[in-house]
């Protein structure tokens, strides 16, 4: 059997269930929006922090590593003075660019493989995105 409105029609239980669906939609609108801006609102918030959070992290890996090559040029150039009169200026030259070469390449290879600390962005965006998406999920279902 088919469901049928009491006038006795098909299609009028369907049109009910349509204006149904529709006033259900349109009386949700509102809070819909407010939804919406509010997550927009934490995007926005998240955003400028995690923003804020990496240009200090990168002005300040701009100091530390400004440091520590003026304080490998300046080593290297006591070093390097301090047994100019010797026989010894050649080799240590040589040795102390093998160092700074190597220094350099395992720093690299270090800041490859470099965990952030376990920073994760908009993560309290994404728990209520998929807060929201299983609220969905769950509203939808008692609809149908």
């Amino acid at each position: 059997m088919s469901a049928s409105a009491p006038d006795g029609h098909p299609d009028a239980a369907a049109s009910t269930s349509a204006f149904a669906t529709w006033r259900l939609l349109h009386a949700s609108s509102d809070v819909f929006a407010d939804h919406t801006a509010a997550t927009f609102d934490l995007l926005l918030l998240e955003w400028q922090a995690e923003r804020a959070r990496v240009l200090q992290l990168l002005f300040l890996t701009l100091i530390a590593g400004a440091c520590v090559f003026l304080l490998i040029g300046f080593a290297g150039l006591l070093l390097l003075a301090a047994v100019w009169e010797t026989a010894f200026r050649i080799p240590v030259a040589a040795v102390l660019m093998v160092l700074f070469a190597a220094v350099g390449w395992l720093s690299w290879r270090k800041s490859r493989n470099l965990d952030i600390s376990g920073v994760q962005p908009f993560a309290t965006l994404r728990e209520e995105l998929k807060k929201d998406r299983e609220l969905f999920r769950a509203q939808t279902r008692e609809v149908s």
